[in-house]
């Protein structure tokens, strides 16, 4: 072979080298790299076989979703589109980016979602679900920050309701004589199903509350709330109600918590504080467990073991003067949140 057609061999080489380093099924784009029709595109920083999460977690297989970290989600080819977008996304608080996953996984539709794992539990949230297609995965320094695009078909329809369940315990109870008095019991529900009704409204989120008989967990009473609305999305709804069980109210989108006073699980307290002594052994305290969408929620223990039905450890929060203790604030419990999927509250 004559000694120019190396050398013409060797540029054309290189040239498709580069062109394979800079492009990505769905084309290019100098701002980030583009989702490619249907199926999107893998951005190389993470392998998607592994939940990407903190260490130590279990891997999860991410073959559902591109991405990964160093990325945030856009919904346009534009570098100068803006971050977070009330129209874009519905946006709550979770332990880690497997259960951001999960509810991107519950929620129709979802198009995808980004996670943040260095946001505080007073931020306004740090898992956006995604209401619209993501278009475009925008590289970032760092990795605290992740966009996950879905890449499976929806089946019909592709939107849906959604509930979300919460649960706490109550201690110092005289079990015995408040199981026994359907008429006290029915009361003290009723009155617990108002203080939860106005503490959700505090965070300008309309919200209807059933609270089912509550049940005996060893020595403990466990009331599990469920919560819907036809105004907010389910991601909506949870943020608000992790807000109420942490004493705490949303504000406006992308602001932080503000507290409330006195906080949801204080108000219970006091009230149940003030019930007749043949209700009490003593000062009750509350135990809040769990905040999730209801599908992902364990179904109701009533085996005697008492205490936390999801395995929290418990933290004590003595503010307004009793005893409040606060668990797993931000792990999902049942949650009802009915879309209207373009409402993030």
């Amino acid at each position: 072979m004559a000694p120019w057609a190396f050398w013409l061999s060797g540029c054309l080489w290189l040239l498709h080298d580069h062109a394979v380093a800079v492009t990505t099924t769905g084309g290019a784009n100098e701002a980030g790299t583009t989702v490619g029709a249907g199926a999107g595109a893998a951005v190389g920083a993470e392998a998607l076989t592994t939940a990407g999460a903190q260490a130590g977690t279990t891997a999860d297989s991410w073959g559902d979703y591109t991405g990964g970290r160093g990325t945030v989600c856009r919904a346009t080819l534009l570098d100068t589109e803006e971050g977070r977008t009330a129209e874009y996304m519905a946006v709550t608080h979770l332990v880690d980016v497997a259960e951001c996953r999960q509810f991107c996984d519950t929620v129709k539709p979802c198009y995808g979602f980004e996670f943040d794992s260095a946001s505080a539990m007073s931020h306004y949230g740090n898992c956006e679900i995604w209401i619209v297609p993501i278009l475009r995965f925008k590289p970032i320094s760092g990795d605290d920050l992740r966009c996950y695009n879905k890449t499976a078909a929806y089946s019909s329809p592709e939107s849906g309701s959604e509930t979300v369940t919460a649960g706490f315990n109550v201690s110092n109870l005289n079990l015995t004589n408040l199981m026994a008095n359907s008429a006290a019991l029915a009361n003290i529900t009723t009155q617990v199903k108002m203080l939860v009704e106005a503490s959700i409204a505090a965070s300008s989120v309309t919200a209807n509350v059933t609270i089912p008989t509550p049940t005996v967990l060893g020595l403990d009473l466990h009331f599990r709330l469920v919560f819907s609305s036809t105004q907010h999305h389910p991601a909506t709804l949870h943020n608000a109600v992790r807000a109420a069980a942490l004493g705490k109210h949303l504000r406006a989108f992308e602001t932080a918590l503000a507290d409330a006073s006195p906080g949801l699980t204080v108000s219970i307290t006091n009230y149940l504080a003030i019930l007749s002594s043949q209700f009490k052994t003593a000062i009750p305290a509350v135990t809040w467990d769990f905040t999730t969408l209801t599908s992902l929620a364990d179904p109701v223990r009533n085996d005697g073991d008492g205490g936390n039905p999801d395995g929290g450890t418990s933290g004590t929060n003595t503010s307004g003067g009793l005893i409040t203790t606060v668990t797993d604030l931000n792990s999902t419990g049942v949650i009802n949140a009915v879309t209207d999927l373009n409402s993030t509250g």
